[in-house]
């Protein structure tokens, strides 16, 4: 997915040992869809974030590779370049998991592709590559 949006002479060639590690999303693991709890709580902030690790709701469900989730986050305004703590995007968090369908998703929203991770320079592709998601 990610590959296949590459501009020529980009490279994933880069080498990082840093991983993102999300937490579980509760909504996302849930039987309630999505669709029907957001429009019950229209006033909720969409990006409001963890202290601990500025995780939000999409970053959260695109490490989890909740489609339907993500889906529905981002038609309510979701900041799909929001940063966590450690500087990834929802795109990378989604490609360094293998998550082909959110990393769809997010390159049609206008994901920014080449996103670099904040410490490592890291892009979604070198980090998936890194990492054996060559379905990404």
């Amino acid at each position: 997915a990610v590959n296949s949006r590459v501009p020529s002479g980009s490279t994933s060639s880069s080498h990082t040992t840093e991983s993102p590690t999300p937490e579980p999303c509760p909504q996302a693991a849930s039987n309630v869809p999505p669709q029907s709890v957001l429009p019950m709580y229209p006033s909720v902030d969409i990006d409001a974030h963890t202290e601990s690790n500025h995780d939000t709701a999409l970053t959260l469900a695109c490490a989890g590779g909740h489609e339907e989730l993500v889906s529905v986050l981002i038609a309510r305004g979701a900041n799909i370049e929001h940063r966590d703590k450690k500087g990834f995007t929802p795109l990378i968090l989604a490609a360094t998991a293998g998550h082909v369908g959110v990393v769809e998703i997010l390159l049609d929203k206008g994901g920014d592709i080449e996103a670099q991770s904040e410490r490592t320079k890291d892009t979604p592709l070198s980090l998936a590559c890194s990492g054996g998601r060559q379905e990404v």
